[in-house]
């Protein structure tokens, strides 16, 4: 962190959820994880803030936990992964109580990859991550928009990882698409709805996709990220370094460093 320039990081425990059938593990595990973050940021509090972890699929204990998350650790968020289980979060509506009480918070929601569900065609060459990942974040920012989940919990704040995975390049396709041949439950075009999220930076330090990412998102809601601990030493680095040497405004690189994420924490 020293070494990048980071004077605060907030951590996540994804894609690692306690996402199990058995209800004590899941319930115990995300305790754990939450604790050991506490513990972290209580120890080191100007250096660490974290995004808590739920227990789904439990419904009531996710809500005890989401509970314990903000009003007792004092988290900055939560953390959601696209599927839970493989299966889509907002499948059969199942966790409609989950999503109005992070509405009623008005909570910070980081929406991460599983690392799962994206065909057996990824499930070789390591493909699972490499381009399966930015898959998962495509398809679970659209599952949440099209299925309406985003227009009736409006004060969700939602973060997508890695620009958003594919979808600055497609944009004006979901688009046409929609509209010609779409299934969904909202009116206008899904690019509107998606430009309501918050994105972070993490492209391994990949200028060309930085400047696709800008040139279609708020530049309010763009959020400096690192990928930590799966980017690690030079790519760590590279990962702050790569939003100075990208050509932006400087205001706007002060917004993506620092100024974004303090609007959306409040701070």
């Amino acid at each position: 962190m020293n070494s990048a320039g980071v004077d605060l990081q907030v951590l996540s425990i994804v894609p690692q959820v306690p996402y199990f059938t058995n209800k004590a593990d899941s319930v115990a595990s995300a305790k754990m994880a939450n604790n050991l973050y506490a513990q972290l940021i209580a120890k080191y509090p100007n250096r660490f803030q974290a995004f808590g972890i739920f227990p789904l699929p439990h419904i009531q204990e996710s809500l005890d936990e989401i509970n314990r998350i903000f009003d007792d650790l004092g988290m900055w968020g939560v953390t959601l992964t696209t599927t839970v289980l493989q299966h889509s979060i907002v499948e059969t509506e199942r966790f409609e109580v989950i999503f109005a009480e992070l509405n009623r918070r008005k909570a910070v929601v980081f929406l991460h990859p599983a690392g799962c569900c994206t065909g057996e065609q990824t499930k070789v060459y390591g493909l699972t991550w490499m381009i399966g990942a930015p898959f998962e974040d495509t398809y679970g920012v659209l599952h949440l928009i099209l299925s309406g989940v985003t227009s009736r919990f409006p004060d969700i704040r939602f973060i997508s990882t890695h620009l958003g995975g594919y979808l600055p390049m497609i944009m004006q396709r979901i688009d046409n698409l929609y509209t010609d041949w779409g299934e969904g439950e909202i009116q206008g075009n899904p690019s509107d709805f998606i430009k309501k999220f918050w994105v972070d930076t993490v492209a391994h330090g990949h200028i060309p996709a930085l400047h696709n990412a800008v040139s279609v998102y708020s530049p309010d809601h763009l959020l400096l990220g690192t990928d930590y601990p799966y980017a690690n030493h030079d790519k760590y680095i590279r990962a702050v370094d790569y939003i100075k040497q990208a050509n932006l405004p400087d205001d706007l690189i002060l917004k993506i460093l620092s100024e974004n994420a303090n609007a959306l924490f409040r701070k």
